[in-house]
């Protein structure tokens, strides 16, 4: 197994235990919940070494106050959890890995753990188009997957 799966399956086990996790009333308090679980987990689980200030220590990212929510060293793999209802985080995500890319950090692919059922949302021209010139021209492979139980999208 890939830290990368064993880091989704770590999330889909904390989204199960959470019966808020869909919720829209309170989306920033169960986000910011569920990602303090995730990290406490990640970071007491032996098999996953990925702490999200490995790839971050200098250059575009920091300056701009931006950071991945994980980086897999092993896997040249930046995660980023986004949990959110706006879609414009898949565009700030992209911007990271250019970033840290254009920057010389060692990245490969780019990892996006989306709530599952929310993936129609992010399929459309401007973003496929996107995620192509991302992978085409900087040779980062961008990947989503969904995770959590099944809810309202």
């Amino acid at each position: 197994m890939s830290e990368l799966d064993r880091l989704l399956q770590i999330a889909d086990a904390i989204a199960a235990k959470m019966p808020d996790f869909h919720s829209t009333a309170a989306r920033q308090f169960v986000t910011e919940c569920f990602m303090e679980r995730l990290r406490e987990a990640v970071h007491a689980d032996p098999a996953l070494q990925c702490p999200s200030e490995d790839l971050v220590l200098s250059g575009t990212l920091p300056k701009a106050g931006l950071r991945f929510d994980f980086y897999i060293p092993r896997e040249q793999t930046a995660v980023e959890f986004a949990l959110g209802k706006s879609v414009r985080e898949f565009e700030k995500d992209l911007l990271k890995a250019v970033l840290a890319k254009t920057d010389g950090k060692p990245i490969q692919c780019l990892a996006l753990a989306i709530r599952r059922g929310r993936r129609p949302k992010l399929i459309n021209p401007a973003r496929q188009a996107m995620t192509e010139y991302v992978e085409e021209h900087l040779d980062v492979r961008v990947v989503i997957r969904e995770f959590g139980p099944l809810g309202r999208p």
